[in-house]
C-alpha cells in the first residue's frame, strides 16, 4: 500500500442487508470521493448521492 493511500470501508446498511466495500483512497479524499470510488452507486441504484445521510463512525458528516 502506498503511503499516500488510505484503506477505508464504505458501508450502506438497510434493515435486511448491509453492504461493506473496502476501497483505497488518496489521503485528503472527501466522503463523496470515497463513495464514488467504491462504485456503490452503481451497485445500489436506489441511492442518490445528493440526498444520502452520511457519517464517519456513526457521526453525521457531509459529502465534502
Amino acid at each position: 500500500m502506498s503511503a499516500d493511500l488510505l484503506e477505508i470501508e464504505v458501508v450502506y446498511a438497510r434493515p435486511e442487508q448491509q453492504v461493506l466495500i473496502q476501497v483505497s483512497v488518496p489521503d485528503g479524499s472527501s466522503v463523496r470521493d470515497a463513495i464514488v470510488r467504491s462504485n456503490i452507486l452503481s451497485d445500489e441504484p436506489e441511492l442518490d448521492l445528493e440526498t444520502l445521510a452520511v457519517g464517519i463512525f456513526a457521526r453525521r458528516g457531509t459529502l465534502d
